[in-house]
């Protein structure tokens, strides 16, 4: 008989629909990055950014916006965010709205952009869960100026990816990282707090496989002392120069006052606990329960620095509003992987 000729499949087709499916996805990403200017602080940082300018970049002394407390003294720890929001609002007149739309929309992709990227699976992958977690942080986003530390805490992360894959040079990013990051916003404490938690993960599992404590071999990296000493180093450089902003110390206390503020507290919504009873809430939940399911179902990596600070910054998220986008960003490459486990399964 003769034999049967060789049937080979055509991938163009394949590869088209892939293509428009991630541009659907794309569609959907900036759909939800680029909101309307409904932030009620954006005025005041706005205003803030325009006084700036047309200060000569000088900042106040005291609060040139109060009436009841003309003598405070004036710490602004968004200062160059402000006058960065001025500069594009100023430069695209008439259409500075626009701008400044434009401006929070690229933040925000650009955050969750870098985030997935450090999932090792195909693009589909990364750009669906970056969907998915848009679409949970949807009631956080806007023109608000803690998306400029949602970056930062995406691009310390994806350094740490880096590092961990033996990749020196990236650990020495980490000071200039945090000078420019101080002067942006206040959230460079929570990079530093970050900083230091996966350093000391790091000493620890560097211990206990040193001593032999845990048997069970590792699917992430373990750092050697010479990379450890080097991280350690890396980041006391970076503590210095946050110190080089227009407040020096004092914006350490400010961030700290701020943070410690029993009235703002008990008063912000942002500082309350997690309720699952609205959408934003709802949303939330069955983001946490959508990635508990693909946990059981799919993860069997031992990873003990990523379990410990998934649990630390998903218990912070639970406790405070203002924390669930950042266990979103933590969480994002590991919904990444999950989902192209679950599909290729």
């Amino acid at each position: 008989m003769p034999a049967e000729p060789v049937r080979v499949t055509d991938p163009a087709p394949q590869r088209l629909v892939v293509l428009l499916l991630e541009c659907l996805l794309v569609g959907f990403i900036l759909n939800l990055t680029l909101q309307p200017l409904v932030e009620p602080d954006l005025g005041w940082h706005l205003r803030a950014g325009l006084d700036l300018i047309a200060q000569g970049w000088r900042l106040p002394e005291t609060d040139p916006y109060s009436h009841t407390m003309p003598d405070w003294h004036w710490i602004e720890h968004a200062w160059l965010t402000d006058g960065l929001l001025a500069v594009i609002y100023r430069v695209m007149d008439p259409v500075g709205g626009l701008g400044l739309i434009l401006f929070f929309g690229g933040v925000t992709s650009l955050a969750w952009w870098v985030a997935a990227w450090q999932a090792r699976v195909p693009r589909t992958y990364r750009l669906a869960a970056i969907v998915a977690s848009l679409w949970v942080a949807l009631p956080f986003l806007g023109a608000r100026t803690q998306l400029v530390s949602l970056l930062g805490v995406a691009m310390l992360l994806w350094g740490w990816r880096h590092i961990q894959d033996g990749q020196r040079a990236w650990i020495w990013g980490l000071p200039p990282l945090f000078l420019i990051w101080a002067n942006l916003h206040g959230g460079f404490t929570a990079g530093l707090f970050l900083s230091g938690v996966l350093l000391c993960l790091s000493v620890l599992i560097k211990i206990c496989t040193e001593w032999s404590v845990v048997t069970v071999p590792f699917d992430e990296p373990v750092l050697s002392w010479d990379d450890l000493r080097r991280c350690a180093i890396a980041l006391g450089i970076a503590v210095a120069l946050t110190l080089l902003n227009p407040y020096g110390w004092r914006l350490y206390q400010e961030i700290y006052e701020s943070l410690t503020d029993r009235f703002m507290i008990e008063t912000l919504r942002e500082w309350q606990p997690v309720s699952f009873q609205g959408w934003a809430g709802k949303a939330y939940g069955m983001y946490l329960a959508g990635l508990a399911c693909l946990m059981v179902g799919w993860y069997r990596r031992v990873e003990p620095v990523r379990w410990a600070l998934l649990v630390l910054i998903v218990g912070s998220s639970l406790r405070h509003w203002r924390n669930v986008t950042l266990f979103l960003i933590v969480s994002l490459p590991l919904v990444a992987e999950l989902l192209a486990l679950a599909v290729d399964s």
